[in-house]
């Protein structure tokens, strides 16, 4: 096996607490669904064998069991690795897109921009991550307005802090400017009226 596909192997356990719960759980559910096709099924037997006083008959029962379980056992250990499998690609389907989401909502709650959420066609909750990326666009536009705006407001306090002489009324403005850059870091402050 090759080395990238090693290490796409290990990179299955995406949210691995996430995963390993589902995978758990359904395991579970598999072996009570083959216990009660064991008993269902071998209830016959059982009764013959534990139940009758009749010695060739209980000998019988006994070879039926060990013969019907030398057959189920295997079938059941195939089956079960086989939806281990499956249950280990339909979580990482499934934690993947849960991963990437988790990624977005933490840059956008840190305040940095998100990127949109990249998920493969057969990841599922392809919904999901389309609103999500509506909601990172609908984001970016508003900010980018807000600072549009305060980029506005920034340069028309400039021009009145440079249209006025009263000193008092300059040191309110630039008091103001200055509350304005700290709500809103990335905006550079307006050039001096007469640059350019």
């Amino acid at each position: 096996m090759s080395r990238p596909n090693r290490r796409r192997l290990r990179h299955y356990l995406v949210h691995g607490d996430l995963q390993l719960r589902f995978m758990s759980s359904s395991l579970i559910y598999l072996l009570l669904t083959f216990l009660v096709i064991v008993v269902t099924g071998f209830y016959p037997v059982f009764q013959e064998l534990f139940l009758s006083t009749y010695e060739p008959a209980r000998y019988e029962a006994a070879q039926a069991f060990l013969g019907l379980f030398d057959r189920l056992l295997p079938a059941f250990l195939v089956i079960v690795v086989l939806c281990l499998l499956h249950m280990l690609v339909v979580s990482h389907r499934i934690a993947g897109p849960l991963a990437k989401f988790d990624r977005a909502f933490n840059a956008l709650a840190e305040g940095r921009p998100a990127e949109r959420v990249a998920l493969r066609r057969s990841d599922y909750l392809q919904l999901e991550g389309r609103h999500i990326d509506r909601m990172i666009e609908a984001l970016a536009e508003r900010d980018e307005r807000l600072r549009r705006t305060r980029a506005e407001m920034d340069a028309q306090l400039a021009l009145l802090q440079e249209g006025t002489d009263d000193p008092h009324c300059r040191d309110r403005i630039e008091a103001l400017r200055a509350a304005l850059r700290h709500e809103a870091p990335g905006i550079a402050p307006a050039a001096p009226a007469g640059a350019g």
